[in-house]
């Protein structure tokens, strides 16, 4: 018997219209329309998941995605919503688990890592033995000698905690320290990031990085707000803070580490996560 965890998001209409602060409020009447229509798919849709699953004899949990714990137990789990429940969805998986990623809004919502929406989902799940997996390598981090418990799917940045301040650090990758300027005894600028291949796609495409294979386990790590910069690749990127006021951040603003002078951080390939989907094509559609 097949055990599921579907894992679902709340709306950008449901977390503002029930928002204890005014001013979410207001935005939400002020794009009620919009907003309203998104969450009615997006509620319609979380249900046709659910149904499907309950047609098909399926026994399944869900669960709201700021709730979720380490994932055990289960044949498969499938997250609602876009690229970003996914993200939030995978750091909690920590073994062969497959990861199936469901676009509940596909019209307001790319969604890189959901393979199935409602146009396709039925004839996924009533063929879920002999679906395509890919296999992607994750990154872990460990931060002064200790691993923390966040793994990253897409990349990590490290910056000043301003925006408009110079984040200083000195890395190395993959044991070879990279040069720097010869009037400075450490890198000054912007920050530096560092993606997986399944994230070379995503913020490092934006900043001019070179797109991956998605088989490739190297890291890419490219310095932010530097002209005619490189990316430099290898399995293991150490990093020296030297700045007193700096953040890490795992895949995207929710996961975030205070960082400060001296700080060592080392960033390696981690272990695999297991996608349920053609990502190849995926990729090559959006390309």
């Amino acid at each position: 018997m097949k055990r599921f965890l579907v894992v679902y998001k709340k709306s950008t209409y449901e977390l503002y219209d029930q928002s204890p602060d005014p001013q979410p409020r207001a935005y939400s009447k002020l794009y009620q329309e919009d907003l309203l229509a998104s969450h009615l798919r997006q509620k319609s849709n979380l249900e046709k998941v659910l149904q499907v699953l309950t047609k098909k004899g399926i026994s399944f949990d869900s669960i709201y995605r700021a709730d979720l714990k380490p994932i055990e137990g289960y044949q498969g789990v499938i997250a609602v919503g876009g690229d970003g429940t996914f993200l939030e969805v995978s750091r909690y998986i920590h073994n062969d688990i497959p990861l199936l990623g469901f676009n509940s809004d596909p019209q307001n919502s790319k969604g890189f890592y959901c393979t199935t929406d409602p146009s396709n989902f039925e004839e996924v799940i009533k063929h879920w033995e002999t679906q395509p997996i890919k296999v992607l390598q994750r990154m872990e981090i460990e931060i002064n000698g200790t691993k923390i418990p966040e793994t990253v799917l897409n990349d990590v940045r490290i910056s000043h905690t301003h925006p408009h301040a110079t984040t200083l650090y000195e890395f190395s990758v993959g044991g070879k320290p990279v040069a720097r300027n010869d009037l400075d005894f450490h890198h000054r600028n912007s920050g530096l990031l560092v993606s997986t291949a399944a994230g070379s796609t995503a913020c490092m495409y934006q900043e001019g990085g070179e797109v991956m294979p998605l088989a490739s386990q190297l890291l890419q790590a490219r310095m932010l707000g530097v002209r005619e910069r490189q990316s430099y690749f290898g399995k293991e990127v150490r990093i020296q803070v030297m700045t007193r006021k700096a953040n890490l951040s795992v895949d995207g603003p929710h996961v975030n580490y205070t960082l400060t002078l001296g700080d060592q951080v080392v960033l390696r390939s981690g272990s695999p996560l297991y996608v349920v989907g053609d990502l190849e094509a995926k990729r090559n559609s959006f390309q």
